[in-house]
């Protein structure tokens, strides 16, 4: 198995804890909390499937069940009796993130697409799982913030694309993977962010006309 295969599982196995932790602190049921960490673990990667009209990835991979789920429920278990801070999740999420960004992609390209279009596709694979937990929970999607997330998985894409004409994707992966690392890290760190822009300015130059 390749590395970047072995971070994929990784990644949703991670996606699907973070879904499932968001469900359980909104008090959802059992059923919830595990539909939650599944839709957060493959929402991306379903989202894409269905614009570039393959069949869905999880459909034919048994295991893509065991990874999305099993891990939710441990975590559930131990909850009741150790904390998990969210920060605990920061690292294998933003590798995650990559992951997604790469294999999205990837996938894309393999498929004869443009490459603008990988780009995009590797955006949703990454972004559209935690956008989905977002709105299950109630809450304002992450990517719609001013946080930096979707644009990570944007430059992971981008540099993706641009490095597999000059050396093999495999070592093209990894260094994208390591960009969206670095940039949710940093951005993390510095509480970096894009900036908000407001309609107020021109509601009032309305009410003025």
């Amino acid at each position: 198995m390749h590395l970047i295969n072995l971070l994929d599982l990784i990644g949703t196995s991670v996606f699907a804890i973070s879904g499932a932790l968001a469900a359980s602190s909104k008090e959802m049921d059992l059923s919830g909390i595990l539909a939650v960490g599944f839709i957060v673990g493959n929402g991306g990667g379903t989202i894409r499937d269905l614009l570039l009209n393959r069949t869905v990835f999880w459909l034919h991979d048994p295991n893509i069940l065991y990874i999305s789920i099993l891990p939710s429920i441990v975590i559930l278990l131990l909850s009741r009796f150790f904390y998990f801070s969210e920060r605990l999740l920061l690292i294998p999420d933003a590798i995650g993130l990559g992951v997604f960004a790469v294999v999205g992609a990837q996938i894309t390209l393999n498929m004869g697409m443009r490459v603008d279009i990988a780009v995009i596709m590797g955006v949703i694979t990454a972004a559209g799982g935690g956008m989905l937990r977002d709105i299950l929970c109630g809450e304002v999607p992450l990517i719609l913030k001013r946080e930096i997330y979707a644009t990570a998985a944007f430059c992971g894409s981008l540099l993706y694309v641009l490095l597999i004409h000059h050396i093999n994707r495999h070592t093209a992966g990894l260094i994208a993977i390591l960009l969206v690392l670095i940039i949710r890290m940093v951005a993390i760190k510095l509480r970096l962010g894009l900036p908000k822009f407001s309609g107020a300015w021109f509601v009032k130059r309305r009410e003025h006309e």
